[in-house]
C-alpha cells in the first residue's frame, strides 16, 4: 500500500474513534437525577429579562 492511502485510512479510523468517544461521553444515563434540578431551574428562568441590542440601523422601540 502507498503511504498516502495508509495515512488516509489511519486518519479516518482515528476520526471515527474520536466521534465514538464523544458520543459515549455525551450519553449520560443520569437523566432522572438531573430532572429535579432542571425543574427548579425553569422556575428561576422565568425571572430572567433578555434585552435585544441592535447595532446595524435605527434603534427598535
Amino acid at each position: 500500500m502507498k503511504l498516502s492511502t495508509l495515512m488516509k485510512r489511519g486518519l479516518a479510523v482515528g476520526l471515527v474513534g474520536a466521534m465514538a468517544v464523544g458520543l459515549v461521553a455525551c450519553g449520560d444515563k443520569k437523566d432522572d437525577a438531573n430532572q429535579s434540578s432542571a425543574n427548579s431551574d425553569k422556575a428561576a428562568a422565568s425571572d430572567v429579562t433578555l434585552k435585544f441590542q441592535q447595532w446595524w440601523g435605527v434603534e427598535l422601540p
